[in-house]
């Protein structure tokens, strides 16, 4: 069975389970900006917080937007707090072209990154979640969730892969019949933080 994950996306939103109306911490912009001290950095409004290491200290997730070459890029940064109430930096992703047709979601939840993809037609809508955790200071993706469907009606598909162990469901819900197959990946894989990119395909099967 494969599993081929593409994304066409829509405007980019940033969200969070944590809920602020500020903008990113003013030393969490300090050290994105020494991160990047020559890009012309774009910090959004919404960003998520949480413990991804288990010290008790809540880290940070954002994306930034930047230019490069007079191209527009985007990158999930991953900051690490500190008892000095500061951010280092810990992790980033590889970047993706920025597209206006994109929507991305954010969630630090079980001391793991959450970052989701979603869109839509005319008629269809379609999302996927991949789930992060830190592994030997190396966030490693260790979970997929996607969701696809028809507007206004609850047939759908959902696809799930643990990368931890191999085991795939796959569940199709059509005319309120439910069908549920359960599989496991004839690979391994280890797709870790810094090759994650929206510009990538990831197949795995």
């Amino acid at each position: 069975m494969r599993f081929l994950i593409i994304f066409v996306l829509l405007s980019l939103t940033v969200t969070t389970a944590y809920s602020s109306n500020d903008n990113i911490p003013e030393s969490a912009q300090k050290e994105i900006l020494r991160i990047y001290p020559s890009e012309k950095i774009t910090f959004h409004k919404y960003y998520a917080i949480g413990d991804l290491n288990t010290d008790g200290i809540d880290d940070l997730i954002t994306i930034i937007d930047y230019k490069k070459d007079n191209q527009n890029f985007q990158r999930l940064v991953v900051l690490a707090g500190a008892n000095d109430e500061k951010y280092h930096f810990s992790s980033q992703s590889a970047p993706w072209y920025e597209f206006f047709r994109r929507s991305i979601s954010l969630e630090i939840k079980k001391s793991s990154i959450f970052i989701s993809g979603r869109g839509s037609t005319n008629n269809t809508y379609f999302g996927t979640t991949y789930q992060f955790r830190k592994y030997d200071n190396i966030f490693i993706m260790i979970g997929v969730a996607s969701e696809s469907g028809t507007i206004n009606s609850d047939d759908k598909r959902m696809d799930s892969i643990n990368l931890l162990n191999g085991k795939t469901v796959t569940v199709f819900i059509d005319n309120g019949k439910r069908e549920e197959l359960i599989g496991k990946l004839s690979n391994s894989y280890k797709v870790i933080l810094e090759e994650f990119s929206f510009d990538n395909e990831f197949e795995f099967k």
